[in-house]
């Protein structure tokens, strides 16, 4: 195991994906993927540096091994926090979506029921 004990890859996984995808939809109230063009570039970004990924980390890991645990956390979370950012934006983008083609009825709140469908479906 890369960091040791599996606790260890679990907790850095989960902080840095939780914390970075937080982060990018955040992010996506500034950058909107609003048009198609947007919505496709963000979709090849994310593409790209998974393949990216898939090709450096094997070295990455290999030469890092035997360096601390502080070391080989760092390379975690530097692999794996812009993942989660981009992955960030998936979520707000696609309930921004679903509000845009609401053409569901209306509760007597004026709530639509769209997003209550869109969730039970997930």
């Amino acid at each position: 195991m890369y960091l040791g004990h599996p606790i260890y890859s679990l907790s850095v996984c989960l902080f840095s994906l939780i914390l970075a995808s937080g982060l990018g939809s955040l992010a996506s109230d500034w950058l909107k993927l609003s048009t198609r063009a947007r919505l496709l570039a963000w979709g090849s970004i994310v593409v790209a540096y998974l393949a990216v990924m898939q090709w450096i980390l094997p070295s990455v890991f290999q030469a890092t091994t035997d360096r601390e645990r502080l070391v080989r956390i760092g390379v975690s979370l530097a692999a794996i926090m812009p993942l989660g950012f981009l992955l960030g934006f998936a979520f707000p983008t696609g309930m921004r979506l679903v509000s845009a083609i609401d053409t569901g009825q209306r509760h007597g709140s004026g709530e639509s029921t769209a997003r209550p469908a869109f969730w039970r479906q997930c």
